[in-house]
């Protein structure tokens, strides 16, 4: 089995980071690889997304959600997770299977730790350009944090403005 992994740290609640996760529609105003994407988050949703791939060319990748857990308090840490298997004919025939997951923690001091990871196995899996992959969940991960980032900016007020004698 082979995998391919991205973390940053994103300096909002684990709520926000969840809202722009799944809002599925906003992904192509903030997602440097996707298109256009449409489906649902529930457990059983079909999702599909439009990725743009470093050559220029568009895939459709089409996947099935099989685990989605909003922010939840597990003890002392708030978690959230979606899951979600790519399928199509290459899963089909068991040539690549893959399970792409998204991991949210919200640390202590407010700040939400986001992770993505993808396995990838089956027959044809050594073919994954697994390197690119990364390096794409990276540049995912880093748009992630700007996006929810700047939604946090974007909803504190202005600051009063101090009165000149």
């Amino acid at each position: 089995m082979r995998r391919a992994e991205a973390a940053v740290s994103i300096d909002v609640p684990i709520e926000v980071v969840w809202a722009v996760l799944t809002d599925l529609a906003t992904y192509p105003s903030w997602d440097p690889f996707i298109a256009a994407a449409e489906g649902g988050v529930a457990v059983g949703d079909p999702m599909v997304l439009r990725v743009r791939l470093a050559s220029g060319r568009q895939v459709t990748l089409r996947a099935k959600v099989g685990r989605s857990v909003p922010p939840t308090q597990i003890g002392s840490a708030r978690t959230a997770i979606l899951e979600y298997d790519l399928v199509g004919p290459l899963a089909a025939m068991n040539a690549v299977r893959s399970r792409r997951r998204h991991t949210l923690r919200q640390a202590a001091d407010g700040a939400t730790a986001y992770r993505v990871e993808e396995w990838f196995r089956g027959a044809a899996a050594l073919g994954v350009p697994v390197g690119r992959v990364q390096a794409a969940f990276r540049a995912q991960a880093q748009a992630l944090k700007e996006r929810a980032e700047g939604l946090r900016h974007a909803a504190q007020p202005a600051p009063e403005p101090v009165p000149t004698a």
